[in-house]
């Protein structure tokens, strides 16, 4: 009875695997964060709704407030991190 659901699941295991690019998307902060404090993301990726932690670039002064929208610049890989600007500034 389950036989033919198999295709179905592997479909869908093939698609949550494929990692994302996120450098360069949009989203909106969540969390409010600086280039010293970690802060949260939201990004909506494929119908989605992705939650990132992200820090501004170094260049970015003062805190980010929750609601402003940014785009992701960077990935530390080493800290899991992504860094982020505002689009408008």
């Amino acid at each position: 009875m389950t036989t033919p659901l198999i295709p179905l699941f592997a479909s869908i295991a093939r698609d949550e695997a494929k990692p994302i690019d996120y450098i360069g998307l949009l989203g909106e902060l969540v969390m409010e964060t600086s280039n010293t404090q970690t802060g949260q993301v939201e990004i909506n990726y494929e119908k989605r709704l992705i939650t990132l932690s992200v820090k501004a670039v170094e260049e970015q002064e003062g805190m980010m407030k929750r609601g402003t929208e940014v785009v992701i610049t960077y990935h530390d890989k080493v800290e899991e991190i992504y860094y982020v600007r505002p689009v408008s500034f």
